[in-house]
């Protein structure tokens, strides 16, 4: 609904125990949006998902969380890719931000808001994964090269970091020990993760300069990425509508579900 009449993408849905009707909706989507050059195809569970290990998964991060780290295999002769997480609402067109990619970084990456917040403080202080506030980041928006990230990381070689570790966040902190020095940061607003409670209340009082700087991104919203902050505070698990991004979360889920 935000790229240009004309413009082209390409949309790759990871999916797993999906209805073969779903998979004709998804993919009738842009047609029915008038965005003829966009089309949309389905992949599988990675074969190589049948190496990985798991040493621990839960309800809210079960195995599939890892698959974004071998997208890159499967699609490595695509210029760039545009990992987004299901629980995203884009709010404008995001084309541009494939041209936000230095040549000699591997991936672009925002900030992980909490951890943004808390710089200035104690490394490990607060989250004893994270080794630097102001480098951890957010998973769920990954800008990735396939040919830097497959050069300088075999499958194996994934596959052997994802068995050999133990974290809270398994794929998020993973990859931020893996590729911190190889990483371009993006500007926030390209993975604005939390509310505005979270904004006024927690983070102003914890650090205001920091959250003066999500406050300035927070007018320009490209992704909002609704990260869990508190029980039932995504737009999913209560009837009211808290701000403008709730209201167009569910109006965009309305006009797709009823088109």
């Amino acid at each position: 609904m935000h790229l240009p009449a004309n413009a082209g993408l390409k949309i790759l849905v990871m999916q797993s125990d999906i209805l073969m009707n779903d998979i004709y909706w998804l993919k009738a989507i842009p047609k029915n949006f008038a965005r003829p050059n966009v089309s949309v195809d389905v992949w599988e569970k990675p074969q190589v998902m049948a190496q990985v290990h798991l040493t621990h998964q839960n309800e809210r991060f079960p195995s599939v969380t890892l698959w974004r780290l071998f997208a890159p295999y499967i699609y490595q002769n695509y210029d760039k890719l545009l990992y987004l997480d299901n629980d995203v609402l884009i709010c404008d067109n995001v084309l541009p931000l494939f041209d936000m990619l230095p040549e000699n970084k591997i991936m672009g990456v925002v900030n992980d808001f909490q951890s943004f917040i808390n710089v200035g403080f104690p490394e490990k202080s607060v989250w004893s994964e994270v080794d630097n506030f102001a480098q951890y980041f957010n998973s769920g928006v990954l800008l990735i090269d396939p040919k830097r990230y497959t050069d300088a990381y075999s499958e194996t070689t994934m596959v052997e970091a994802v068995n050999s570790a133990s974290y809270t966040f398994l794929d998020q902190t993973l990859l931020n020990r893996l590729i911190t020095d190889r990483v371009a940061y993006l500007p926030l607003q390209y993975n604005y993760q939390k509310d505005d409670e979270w904004l006024a209340g927690f983070a102003k009082q914890r650090n205001p300069q920091q959250a003066a700087k999500i406050s300035v991104a927070r007018k320009h919203v490209v992704i909002r990425h609704f990260v869990f902050t508190r029980p039932f505070s995504l737009p999913w698990e209560h009837g009211y509508i808290q701000d403008e991004f709730e209201r167009d979360f569910w109006q965009t889920f309305y006009k797709v579900k009823m088109q």
